[in-house]
């Protein structure tokens, strides 16, 4: 029998609005409404399923993290931003295999992209992705359009909740007007009965196969109705736009002949809380220990927050001289290098329970039992 929603249900798990309850729990730890939502934000978050949150980081870290992009993309695959020749080193999309880069631990512990997502998935208890930037270069064709821009979900709904709310995020690091190669989306897409109603014409076969990609994490968009509404939105340097991981996005060509795009992506996973079920907060347990191993080592993660494996060849550049960025008490905890207090406190009572155990043991002993 299919279980029926009511709204305090829909408030709990599967809306970006926090109950009064929820709120008064997260209040109880640090940093989780460093940023603050307003009214209007959450609902058109809950509506269009992407919010601009803006001016959230500061300029000054935004053209450090770029100036660092830079850097690293010249030293492992060639490309320099003033000679035109190398920018074949970019791939279309842009994303560089530059996984710790110093202001990247910046952004992960930063408290109010932390809060952010914290209020959003409801739970103090997050894990930080190891994530990568992109950089498009200038355009150089003159017949570049987005016109037939592809489209993606960042979670397959035949695979994972799509009920459950999961978000994605990236911070803008240099203005990205219309046409700049930023976010293109379908207002609305991420919305269950959307969600459901994909599915189903999926499988009846209306877009020429029954049969659902089960195994893929990320999912190509292949309704042609949906795709016509899609939209284009344009952020400013330190501007972070967020969005449902149900929505169906991608990142645009660069269509200008000046214009750098670059982005640096950002994602929270929960712990625990009414946005995770026991097998999805198991997995959150092994991605963090993902995240510690990346962090230590300066190696690529195994995966992707979003599930995925990640590909992407290790060069070994930034492993070779890595060491472990300096961090605040919540960039230990969202990085895997220290447990939360309520994990804590759980294993001080386990190994109080075994230091008791063992004292008793040893009374018996001298006790001659």
């Amino acid at each position: 029998m299919e279980e029926t929603l009511t709204q305090e249900h829909l408030t709990n798990q599967y809306s970006p609005f926090l109950t009064g309850e929820q709120a008064e729990e997260l209040k109880q730890h640090p940093h989780t409404f460093d940023w603050r939502f307003t009214q209007e934000d959450l609902e058109f978050l809950n509506e269009n399923g992407y919010l601009i949150v803006r001016n959230i980081v500061e300029a000054e870290v935004c053209d450090r993290l770029a100036h660092e992009a830079f850097v690293g993309a010249e030293k492992v695959f060639g490309v320099k931003k003033n000679i035109e020749g190398t920018w074949c080193g970019l791939n279309r999309h842009g994303c560089i295999s530059l996984w710790h880069l110093p202001t990247l631990y910046t952004l992960r512990q930063d408290p109010k992209i932390y809060s952010v997502f914290a209020q959003l998935l409801k739970t103090h208890k997050l894990v930080a992705s190891i994530d990568r930037v992109s950089i498009k270069s200038p355009c150089r064709n003159e017949d570049a359009s987005n016109e037939n821009i592809s489209l993606h979900t960042d979670l397959n709904p035949w695979v994972c909740h799509h009920r459950r709310a999961q978000y994605q995020a990236g911070i803008c690091l240099a203005d990205c007007p219309m046409g700049g190669g930023g976010f293109f989306c379908v207002p609305g897409m991420q919305k269950a009965e959307v969600v459901e109603k994909y599915m189903s014409d999926y499988e009846s076969g209306k877009f020429g196969t029954p049969v659902p990609p089960r195994k893929a994490a990320f999912l190509n968009f292949v309704d042609p109705q949906l795709r016509q509404k899609v939209v284009e939105v344009p952020l400013n340097r330190g501007d972070m736009v967020i969005w449902n991981s149900n929505l169906a996005h991608n990142g645009g060509t660069n269509t200008l002949p000046t214009h750098w795009r670059l982005h640096a992506y950002v994602r929270f996973v929960a712990m625990s809380g009414p946005t995770t079920d026991d097998a999805d907060s198991k997995w959150a347990v092994q991605y963090r220990e993902d995240v510690k191993e990346a962090v230590k080592t300066g190696k690529q993660p195994r995966q992707y927050a979003s599930r995925n494996t990640v590909k992407a060849e290790d060069t070994g550049i930034e492993s070779a001289n890595h060491k472990i960025p300096e961090l605040s008490d919540l960039g230990m905890r969202v990085l895997g290098l220290r447990k939360w207090e309520d994990e804590e406190a759980r294993e001080e009572r386990k190994q109080q329970s075994k230091d008791r155990k063992k004292g008793k043991n040893r009374s018996r002993v001298q006790g001659g039992w």
